[in-house]
């Protein structure tokens, strides 16, 4: 590690050592794994993970942040929602995100001061996400959510290099995963319907061994993008048809490539023309 992340890293010591007790929002991705890692390992004040749950996450990132707790012994919170209660969200407006993390953050500052007498939370945004369209940040701050990472500066590439360096290079190279409600064009109404249909898409692509892609829902398409390197798997027209006959079974009526290849943030482009 160069200086520059050196100093980086003591400057997030020094924010978590201003801090007794900790609630880490755990949503079980590198960013957040490296901050619930990291502070269970260099403060000894209690620390504990919680996650909550809704249909916007796919259920395997809950799958991975269970074991992942289990694994570097911190205790974990579920909370689990079954609706969502606030009805822009589900309007899709192109700040859904700040809706979203209002809610969700909302539910985290009250249970973590109910049941854990907890009122510092930590949440995993990192540094590049300032440069990025993330209406959700403003709910943050106005929550008093604290984002370690980010005040620290330390960047996306920063927590991968330094995960791999520790041991942890299943999780440095876990493809970043958002929610999937990023998968609908804004102002198309979000549903259970639709989400899972996402869901099951993905991971059907995950199990045949795509790591960065997309499934966009544009009604009866889905828009598959798929990273470059990863392009030459549909040059084999048996894959092809899996995915054709899967997606359809989903209840997609056409199945199509984007020729752009994947790009995160891409359904972002409609917001500046």
């Amino acid at each position: 590690m160069d200086y520059t992340f050196n100093k980086k890293i003591s400057d997030l010591n020094l924010l978590i050592l201003n801090y007794g007790k900790i609630i880490v929002a755990f949503s079980g991705g590198v960013d957040s794994a490296f901050l619930l890692w990291y502070c269970k390992n260099n403060t000894n004040s209690k620390v504990i993970a919680f996650t909550f749950i809704n249909n916007f996450i796919n259920k395997r990132d809950i799958e991975f942040a269970e074991l992942f707790c289990k694994k570097i012994n911190v205790e974990h919170f579920i909370y689990n929602s079954d609706e969502i209660t606030d009805s822009e969200i589900l309007k899709n407006p192109v700040n859904r995100c700040y809706f979203c993390k209002k809610e969700i953050f909302s539910t985290i500052k009250r249970l973590s001061k109910e049941k854990f007498g907890i009122n510092t939370i930590f949440d995993g945004t990192n540094f590049d996400d300032e440069f990025d369209y993330r209406p959700g940040l403003k709910a943050l701050d106005e929550l008093g959510i604290i984002s370690p990472l980010k005040i620290a500066k330390i960047t996306k590439k920063e927590i991968r290099t330094f995960l791999d360096k520790n041991g942890f290079s299943d999780i440095a190279n876990k493809p970043s995963n958002s929610c999937l409600a990023t998968r609908v064009p804004y102002n198309i109404e979000i549903t259970k319907e639709i989400l899972l249909k996402i869901e099951k898409s993905e991971n059907f692509l995950h199990d045949l061994g795509f790591k960065e892609f997309r499934v966009r829902y544009h009604n009866d398409i889905a828009r598959l993008e798929i990273s470059k390197d990863e392009y030459i798997i549909l040059f084999d027209s048996l894959i092809r048809d899996k995915i054709v006959e899967k997606l359809k079974s989903f209840g997609f009526k056409y199945v199509t490539l984007d020729l752009l290849t994947f790009k995160s943030g891409s359904m972002n482009e409609v917001i500046n023309g």
